[in-house]
């Protein structure tokens, strides 16, 4: 991601830059593999989930603005202020300056799912090879599980939008979490920082990021920062890169903060943070199912959204048709996981006070995303939270 945007704004996207970007990578690869039978069925693995990429219709917002985005980037002159020619392009996401390294000749714009592509199997490899010790036997249970789920319920990889990969990182960094390893806080940060950067809706996760709040991760952070300068470093600049791409797209140091925009006479290029703050309540409504609404037709916006009266309206238009079919398939995989893996008598119902405090931290995460933008493609992954965090809570495996 810094590649692509300080390359971008250095000499734009160059497409000869890019082929030698991909040479080194190929050659860095190789020269750090075992040519073996592990490389061949990493190669047939990533071959069977490429076919999620050719078989399947792209998402929702592809035409609408994501596509259109990466085509102004990718035709020069460099654009500043890009967020008056379309409000949408104020908060298009950085994943984007991933994707314009993938431009190539001949090719051209044939590429623009692989990094998607390579975030979604990345994810699955880490669950389905990262088995822990005998005493970690529920987290192998859940990592085995999620894997399957997401290769059954997430096959068609071409419809991910930015929103579906951003919640793909939180689900790793969630497990690196639960495994309480000390040394994983520099890359639990690293990915935090990452995740926000594809999302700025990804914030909602800082409620379970508090979990790491203990004395004595901070006494390590601070004891093993010179010996993580590097990671601390990037993740330095990959936060700034946020600021600065935000400031040139709109004139906001956050554009989802209109506060922080500046004037039109300090930065002739920003927007009215008046026109932010319409198009941000614009789409809560929307996601909040306002405009497809089937019951409160008589209800301004303003009494639609508040006291909950969007629920009712929000159960019958999204729950049912998004959330419901979620639900089943990751119960129904959870249901035959315990027939077939797990002997009942060595399950055993607990009180986990260790998981105590992410579970609260995973209610409350669910909740904000429930009461500000519910729907599916943004939160998702705080379900899945949500539920593996009470199963750590109260079950155990033996």
């Amino acid at each position: 991601m810094l590649l692509g945007f300080f390359s971008y704004f250095l000499f734009g996207v160059n497409k000869i830059f890019n082929i030698f970007l991909l040479i080194f990578g190929i050659i860095f690869f190789f020269r750090n593999s075992k040519i073996d039978k592990n490389l061949f069925y990493l190669c047939l693995y990533l071959l069977i989930l490429f076919t999620g990429i050719i078989t399947s219709k792209s998402h929702d917002d592809f035409t609408l603005y994501h596509f259109q985005y990466f085509k102004e980037l990718v035709n020069l002159p460099i654009k500043i202020g890009i967020g008056n020619l379309d409000i949408r392009y104020s908060y298009s996401s950085m994943f984007v300056f991933i994707q314009t390294l993938f431009f190539f000749p001949y090719f051209e714009f044939n590429f623009f799912h692989i990094p998607s592509f390579l975030i979604f199997s990345s994810l699955i490899g880490y669950l389905f090879t990262t088995f822990e010790s005998k005493n970690k036997i529920s987290i192998n249970f859940l990592k085995a599980l999620l894997s399957i789920f997401l290769l059954i319920k997430f096959n068609r990889l071409s419809e991910f939008g930015y929103d579906f990969i951003g919640q793909f990182l939180l689900i790793l960094i969630f497990f690196l979490i639960i495994n309480k390893k000390k040394e994983d806080i520099f890359i639990i940060l690293y990915l935090s920082i990452f995740a926000f950067a594809i999302k700025a809706n990804n914030l909602i996760f800082l409620f379970i990021l508090i979990s790491l709040f203990k004395k004595e991760n901070i006494i390590f952070f601070f004891n093993s920062l010179k010996k993580n300068y590097l990671i601390v470093s990037i993740s330095i600049f990959l936060l700034v890169s946020i600021f600065f791409n935000s400031l040139l797209n709109t004139g906001c140091l956050l554009y989802f903060l209109p506060k922080s925009c500046f004037q039109n006479s300090s930065i002739f290029w920003a927007l009215n943070p008046s026109d932010l703050t319409t198009f941000f309540y614009d789409v809560e409504l929307w996601a909040k199912g306002y405009h497809k609404r089937i019951i409160g037709l008589e209800l301004t916006p303003y009494n639609y959204l508040s006291n909950f009266n969007w629920v009712k309206n929000w159960i019958l238009i999204h729950f049912f048709y998004k959330i419901i079919e979620f639900l089943i398939i990751f119960f129904l995989i959870f249901l035959l996981f315990i027939i077939f893996f797990i002997k009942l008598k060595n399950t055993f119902i607990v009180y986990n006070k260790n998981f105590l405090f992410l579970f609260f931290l995973s209610t409350i995460s669910l909740f904000f995303w429930f009461n500000k933008i519910p729907q599916f493609r943004f939160g998702f992954a705080y379900i899945l939270f949500f539920f593996m965090s009470f199963f750590l809570l109260f079950l155990r495996f033996k």
